[in-house]
C-alpha cells in the first residue's frame, strides 16, 4: 500500500528534524543527562514537528541504546513504538477524546508500571480541545504523576490552555520552518524518490507551505503523481495559483490609477486561477514585496517572489508610493477575511481594487483623515485661497509673461468683477487700525506696482499665498493691499505678517514705503463649504495659540 511522503519521511531522530534547533538541542541534552521533566508542552503552528518531536522523545527515553540523546531506531523498543505494538506509549487525540471520562481513564492507568519500557508516555495531541472538566481532572495527575510517567501535550493554540496546566509543564515553542530548510528537505526527498524537481518549483512549494514541512511534502506528493518533471508552472496549476504576469498587471494599473485596466487585470486573475482566495493571497504577497522594495535598502533576503522578478519589483516599486502600497495591503487583507464568508469572491476583489484606484470611494476613517490633513496643509500654506481666486495656469502666466495691465484683469476669477473705482473701502496702516477712506490710484501704469512680483518672491510662501489673491495699488510711498477674502484679511492683519511684508516692501521698492491693509466687503467671496470655514477657523485658532 502506498504511503504518503509526509508519513514515509517523518524524522526518526532529533538530528533528522528540520528547523527547531533550540528545541532539538534542549530535548537531546535532557535525554542524554537523564534530567527529564514529568510533563512537556509543545506549542506551534501546524506541520512544524510537534508530534514528531513527541514520538522521538518517547523513543529516546525508553531506547536501550541511545546515541547522543537520539534513539537508535534499531532495538525492539524503538521498532515497537514506531509500529504501535508497545502499549506503554499512547498517542491520544484530544479532539475526539475530550471528556472527563477519558481523562479519568488515564488517571487510573498511570498507577500501573510500564510492561516493557522504562517510562509510560502519554502523548495528548490538540490538548486545547479538552473540556474544562477534563482539564480539572488532569490537573492533579499532571502536577504529581508517578515517577514512571511522562506527559507530552501538543497544541496549536496555546492561549486556550489553562494557566494552571501551562505552569506545570516545560514549554517549547515550535516556530515556522525557514523556507531554505524546507527546500533542502524537498530536494533530499525528491532525489531519494526519483522525483524530478526544479529549484524554482521547490522554492514555490516552500513558499506556499507557510513554514509547515508537512504541507510542503503533501504538495510535492500531489505534484509528483503525473510522473513528469515538476516545474513552477505545474506547482502553480496544482495549487490553483494565477500567473505572475497578472500580478504585475494589477500593480501596473494601480500605479496608473486606471479603473478599466485594474478591473480587466482582476478578471484575468480570476480566469487564470482555480482558487481566487489563494490568488488574492498571492496578490497580497506581491504588494508586500513591493513595499519591501520601497522601504528596505537591500530587501532580497526578505522577498517571497522568485529571484528573477527582483528587478521588475524594484522598477514597479518606484512607480507607487509607500502609502498606496500600505493601503493596498490592508485592503486585500480585509478582502481575504471576507472571502471566507462570501460566495461572490470575484466581486469582492473587483470592488477592493476599484476602491484603490478611486480614492474618492474610500470611506475608511484613515483615508478621510488623510484627505482632511491635506486640506488643512493647503489651507495653512495659503494655496487653497490662491487657487480659489487664480487658476494655476493664469498665475504662472501672470508671474512670467503677462503685462501688468492685463495681469490686473486676468488675475480675477470669472465669477468676480473688478471693483468699481467709486466703491468705498476701509484702509489701515501697517501698525495702526484700518481707517476708512477712498482707494488710492496707482502711480505706476498697469495697475500693480512694478516690484509686486519681487515682493511675492521675497516673502514667506505662507504669506505670498494671501497676497496673490489680493489687489494692490501704489500711491506715492503708500502700498494699499485689499485682501481677496475676510480670512486672508485676518491673516494679513497679524503683526508678525505685517512686519515681515513691511520689511521686504522697503527693500524691493528701493525706498521707504508704508503698507496699508484694506477691507472690501463687496468683494467677499462665498466659501460655500461649511467644512472649509471650520477648517479655516481651526487653523487660525491654532496659529493664535502658537503666537
Amino acid at each position: 500500500m502506498y504511503q504518503a511522503l509526509y508519513r514515509k519521511w517523518r524524522p526518526k531522530t532529533f538530528d533528522d528534524m528540520s528547523g527547531q534547533a533550540a528545541v532539538r538541542q534542549v530535548l537531546r541534552q535532557e535525554v542524554e543527562s537523564g534530567q527529564l521533566s514529568h510533563a512537556y508542552l509543545f506549542c506551534g503552528t501546524r506541520g512544524t514537528g510537534k508530534t514528531t518531536a513527541a514520538k522521538i522523545l518517547a523513543k529516546a527515553v525508553n531506547c536501550r541504546n541511545p546515541k547522543n540523546g537520539n534513539p537508535c531506531n534499531e532495538c525492539d523498543i524503538c521498532r515497537g513504538i514506531d509500529d504501535g505494538s508497545i502499549l506503554d506509549v499512547l498517542e491520544i487525540d484530544a479532539a475526539s477524546n475530550n471528556g472527563v471520562d477519558n481523562i479519568r481513564e488515564i488517571r487510573d492507568e498511570v498507577q500501573y508500571t510500564p510492561a516493557l519500557t522504562s517510562y509510560r508516555v502519554y502523548i495528548i495531541d490538540e490538548v486545547h480541545m479538552l473540556s474544562s472538566g477534563a482539564f480539572n481532572a488532569l490537573l492533579k495527575t499532571l502536577e504529581e504523576p508517578p515517577k514512571h510517567v511522562i506527559f507530552i501535550l501538543a497544541t496549536t493554540e496555546r492561549h486556550r490552555i489553562p494557566a494552571t496546566i501551562v505552569s506545570r509543564c516545560q514549554c517549547f515553542d515550535f516556530v515556522r520552518i525557514p523556507a531554505g530548510e524546507i527546500v533542502a528537505r524537498l530536494q533530499t526527498v525528491a532525489e531519494a524518490e526519483h522525483i524530478r524537481l526544479t529549484p524554482r518549483a521547490a522554492a514555490l512549494i516552500a513558499r506556499l507551505s507557510d513554514g509547515a514541512l508537512r504541507n510542503a511534502l503533501s504538495l510535492l506528493d500531489q505534484c509528483a503523481v503525473s510522473g513528469q518533471e515538476i516545474t513552477q508552472e505545474i506547482v502553480s496549476q496544482i495549487a490553483g495559483l494565477s500567473g505572475r504576469r497578472e500580478l504585475f498587471d494589477v500593480s501596473a494599473a494601480l500605479a496608473a490609477q486606471d479603473n478599466a485596466a485594474i478591473l480587466a487585470a482582476a478578471q484575468r486573475l480570476g480566469e487564470a486561477s482555480q482558487d481566487l482566495t489563494q490568488s488574492t493571497a498571492e496578490l497580497l504577497t506581491h504588494f508586500r514585496d513591493l513595499l519591501l522594495c520601497k522601504s528596505v535598502k537591500d530587501p532580497e533576503a526578505l522577498l517571497a517572489s522568485p529571484p528573477d522578478e527582483f528587478e521588475a519589483l524594484r522598477t514597479r516599486a518606484q512607480e507607487l508610493t509607500a502609502g498606496a502600497l500600505l493601503s493596498a495591503i490592508q485592503t486585500l487583507r480585509e478582502v481575504l477575511d471576507n472571502m471566507a464568508r462570501s460566495s461572490q469572491k470575484q466581486v469582492l476583489l473587483e470592488l477592493a481594487l476599484l476602491e484603490l484606484t478611486t480614492p474618492q470611494l474610500d470611506a475608511s476613517p484613515a483615508h478621510l483623515l488623510s484627505r482632511l490633513e491635506k486640506l488643512e496643509n493647503r489651507l495653512a500654506s495659503g494655496e487653497w485661497i490662491a487657487a480659489q481666486h487664480t487658476p494655476q495656469t493664469v498665475r504662472q502666466e501672470t508671474e512670467t509673461t503677462t503685462p501688468a495691465k492685463e495681469r490686473e484683469t486676468d488675475d480675477l476669477p470669472p465669477w468676480e468683477l473688478p471693483a468699481s473705482p467709486e466703491a468705498p473701502a476701509a484702509l489701515s496702516p501697517a501698525v495702526a487700525p484700518a481707517q476708512p477712506g477712498p482707494l488710492p490710484v496707482n502711480d505706476a501704469p498697469g495697475g500693480l506696482p512694478p516690484f509686486w512680483g519681487d515682493l511675492l518672491a521675497a516673502v514667506d510662501p505662507s504669506v505670498s499665498g494671501f497676497l496673490r489673491s489680493a489687489e494692490a495699488t501704489l500711491q506715492g510711498d503708500v502700498l494699499t493691499v485689499v485682501p481677496g477674502s475676510s480670512f486672508a484679511g485676518r491673516m494679513l492683519q497679524k503683526e508678525s505678517v505685517l512686519s515681515q511684508i513691511s520689511e521686504v516692501l522697503s527693500r524691493v521698492a528701493g525706498r521707504p514705503c508704508t503698507l496699508r491693509i484694506g477691507e472690501q466687503e463687496s468683494k467677499e467671496p462665498s466659501i460655500g463649504n461649511p467644512l472649509f470655514e471650520q477648517l479655516a477657523n481651526k487653523i487660525e485658532a491654532l496659529q493664535q495659540e502658537e503666537e
